[in-house]
C-alpha cells in the first residue's frame, strides 16, 4: 500500500486567497483572469495547464484560472469526460484563437503578443495569446489600477445541495455607466484522460490518469454576465443554485467546486476578479465515500494492484475507516485505514495484491464503517473498476523479434518491454519522420531470459497512435519460430500496453516433425535455399513478411526432398519468415532481403 497526497489539492491550497466579505472598500490593483482553451485530445494543452499554474503560483491570491474545455479538440471518444460547456464556444470564438492550446489575460489586447497564425505571424487585434506569451502580458494587468473591488462567498445546503452566493462590489475610482458582473463555477480534481499529460507530471496520477483543474462547469450569471449600473457604496447581489448530481456525465462533488466572479465591461475587458469562499452547512456526521477504482484491464499473473480514492465528506474529521474489497469468487479482504482527513480531503490508496480468479472480474470496494461507527451516508459507500482479465498471450523460448510498423510520424513512437522487476529489457524509438503519408517497418531482437510475465508499452507523443491517417501503421511481437505472441493495428491514443507471460523457455522442437530448418545465405540479395530434415511424407512450405502478408506459398515437397530454393530478386528488402507445416505440426525461421 502507498499513500498519495491529492496534487491538485496541493496546488490550490499553496496559492487560494479569498475576496472575502466585505468587500473592502480601499483602492487595489486588478487581478489576472486568464481563461484557457484547452481540450482533451490536444497534445500541448498541458503544457499551458503546466503554464497558467506556475503564473499563478507567481502571485499567490492574484490570479484567477478558468479553463475553458472548446473546439474539436475537446470532444470526447468513447468512455472519455465532456468537459464542454453551453458558453465556451462563443467565449472561444471572440478571442479570435488560432489553434489550441490558447488564453486570453483579461479579454484584451496586447498588440505584437497575439497568437500567431500558420505562418508565424501574430494575429493583429484578437485576444488570444499562445501559452508563452502569459508571463509577459500578466504583469500589464497586474500592475494596473482597479476601479472596482468585488468579494464574494457562498453557502451550500449539502442535504439539498443549494447554493446561495453573495457578491459585494465596491467603486474605487471612476467606473463607466455600467458593466457586466460574471460568476462562474469551477471545479477541479476531476481524474480523466488527456492526451500529452507527460507534460505536465504534477496533475498525473499513478494509474497514468490526469486531474483536471479549473475546468468551467456553468457561468451561473448567464453567458456575458448581469449587466450592474454604477453606483456609490456597497453594491451587493445574490444568486441561488442548485448544485446538479453531474453536468455532461461528470459528477459535480462538493469539495471540488469553486466560485470566481469577475467584472468585465461588456463581453470583453474584464477589469479584475476573485474566488470566493464556500460554506458548507448540513453535513453528514461521519461521511466516507469511496471513488475512481482503477486497476490495468488486463494483468499477466493472478494478482494485481489497485488505486483508489478516500474521501471525507462528513462534517467531523475522518480518522479511522473500515473498507472490504475483493472480486466475485474470491475471499473478500480488509483493509483498516487510518489517518486524519477534514471535512472534503481526500487521500489515495493502493490495494496490492488483490487475487484475481483465471476467469477475471470486478474489484469491488467499499466502506464499511467510519471513525469506527456506521456511516452517515451510505449512498457513497461503494464503487468499482472496469473489468480485470488475465492476458492469454504467452510465449515460448527465449528469443523474439519486436515489429514496428510506423506511420508517418516516427519521431512521436517510444516503445518499452519491461520484465516482472520493471526493468526494461529493450526499448525502441524515436523512429525518422517520413516526407508523406506513409509507414516504415522496424523490427529488433531481444533475448527473454526468465520466464513469468513482462509487459510492452508504446507510446504516441502527439496522443493519436500510429494508425490515424497518416499511414497504417502496427505492432506485434513475435516467438523465434514466428508464432504471434501479440498483435495491435496501431490504434490506439497517447499509449497501449500488451501484458504477456513466457510459458517456457524451450520451443519444443523435438515434438515437432521437422527438423534442423536452416536457410543459407542468409541475408541474401537473390536466390536462397532451405534445408530441413522431415519424418513426414508430405511438407508445405508458405513465405511471409513481417506483417503476415504471405508472400509465397502452396509449396508442397515429397519425402525425401529436403532442399527448396527460393527466389527473392523481387521481395523488398526487409525480414520474411519461412514456415513448414507437416501433420500440424509447424517451424518457422526468418531471414533477411539485402541488397
Amino acid at each position: 500500500m502507498k499513500r498519495i497526497l491529492p496534487i491538485v489539492g496541493l496546488l490550490a491550497a499553496s496559492t487560494t486567497a479569498f475576496g472575502q466579505l466585505p468587500v473592502s472598500q480601499t483602492g487595489e490593483n486588478k487581478n489576472v483572469v486568464l481563461e484557457e482553451f484547452t481540450g482533451i485530445h490536444c497534445t500541448f494543452c498541458p503544457d499551458g495547464h503546466k503554464r497558467a499554474q506556475q503564473l499563478a503560483d507567481a502571485n499567490p491570491g492574484d490570479v484567477v484560472l478558468i479553463n475553458v474545455h472548446a473546439g474539436s479538440y475537446a470532444t470526447p471518444s468513447a468512455g472519455e469526460l465532456d468537459f464542454r460547456t453551453s458558453f465556451g464556444t462563443a467565449i472561444a470564438n471572440q478571442s479570435g484563437l488560432q489553434g489550441y492550446p490558447a488564453g486570453q489575460i483579461n479579454r484584451r489586447n496586447f498588440a505584437g503578443y497575439e497568437q500567431t497564425d500558420a505562418n508565424g505571424n501574430p494575429v493583429s487585434g484578437i485576444l488570444a495569446q499562445g501559452r508563452g506569451t502569459w508571463a509577459t502580458t500578466a504583469p500589464t494587468v497586474l500592475g494596473e489600477s482597479s476601479y472596482i473591488n468585488v468579494a464574494l462567498e457562498a453557502d451550500v445546503d449539502a442535504a439539498t445541495r443549494e447554493m446561495t452566493i453573495d457578491v459585494e462590489m465596491f467603486e474605487t475610482g471612476t467606473a463607466p455607466a455600467s458593466y457586466n458582473l460574471n460568476i462562474a463555477l469551477l471545479q477541479s480534481n476531476i481524474e480523466g484522460t488527456q492526451t500529452g499529460s507527460s507534460a505536465n507530471p504534477a496533475q498525473v496520477l499513478p494509474n497514468g490518469n490526469y486531474l483536471h483543474s479549473h475546468a468551467l462547469r456553468h457561468l451561473i450569471t448567464g453567458q456575458w454576465g448581469e449587466v450592474i449600473n454604477s453606483a456609490s457604496g456597497v453594491i451587493t447581489r445574490s444568486y441561488t443554485y442548485t448544485l446538479p448530481a453531474d453536468i455532461a456525465g461528470i459528477p459535480v462533488v462538493m469539495g471540488d467546486i469553486s466560485i470566481v466572479a469577475f467584472i468585465a465591461e461588456g463581453q470583453t475587458n474584464i477589469i479584475t476578479g476573485e474566488e470566493g469562499e464556500i460554506n458548507y452547512t448540513n453535513l453528514a456526521t461521519n461521511d466516507g465515500a469511496v471513488a475512481n477504482v482503477v486497476a490495468p484491464e488486463v494483468i499477466c499473473g493472478s494478482t494485481v494492484d489497485a488505486d483508489f480514492t478516500l474521501t471525507n465528506n462528513g462534517g467531523n474529521a475522518m480518522t479511522a475507516a473500515t473498507i472490504e474489497y475483493g472480486i466475485a469468487g474470491q475471499p473478500t479482504q480488509t483493509y483498516n485505514w487510518t489517518g486524519n482527513l477534514g471535512t472534503f480531503a481526500s487521500e489515495d490508496i493502493t490495494l496490492t495484491g488483490v487475487t484475481v480468479p483465471s476467469g477475471g472480474g470486478v474489484l469491488d470496494v467499499t466502506i464499511t464503517a467510519v471513525n469506527g461507527g456506521a456511516d452517515s451516508n451510505a449512498g457513497n459507500n461503494n464503487t468499482s473498476s472496469s473489468s480485470i482479465s488475465i492476458t492469454t498471450d504467452n510465449g515460448q523460448g527465449v528469443d523474439y523479434d519486436i515489429t514496428v510498423v510506423q506511420d508517418r510520424y516516427g519521431d512521436e513512437i517510444t516503445l518499452t518491454l519491461k520484465d516482472a522487476n520493471g526493468s526494461t529489457v529493450a526499448s525502441g524509438g524515436p523512429y525518422s519522420q517520413l516526407s508523406a503519408n506513409g509507414t516504415q517497418t522496424h523490427t529488433s531482437s531481444v533475448t527473454l531470459s526468465s520466464t513469468g510475465c513482462y509487459e510492452f508499452e508504446i507510446l504516441d507523443s502527439y496522443g493519436d497512435g500510429i494508425n490515424s491517417g497518416y499511414g497504417v501503421g502496427s505492432y506485434n511481437l513475435k516467438t523465434s519460430t514466428g508464432a504471434i505472441v501479440f498483435s495491435s493495428n496501431g490504434q490506439y491514443g497517447g499509449s497501449e500496453n500488451k501484458p504477456f507471460e513466457i510459458t517456457s523457455l524451450s520451443v519444443g522442437v523435438e515434438e515437432i516433425a521437422i527438423n534442423n530448418l536452416n536457410i543459407y545465405p542468409n541475408p541474401v540479395a537473390d536466390n536462397t535455399t532451405i534445408e530441413f530434415d522431415a519424418e513426414s511424407s508430405e511438407v508445405s512450405m508458405t513465405v511471409t513478411n513481417s506483417l503476415g502478408a504471405v508472400i509465397a506459398n502452396n509449396f508442397t515437397v515429397a519425402n525425401g526432398f529436403n532442399r527448396i530454393s527460393i527466389d527473392c530478386t523481387d521481395y523488398a528488402n526487409g525480414l520474411y519468415f519461412v514456415t513448414l507445416s507437416s501433420n500440424g505440426q509447424t517451424i518457422m525461421k526468418k531471414f533477411n532481403v539485402i541488397k
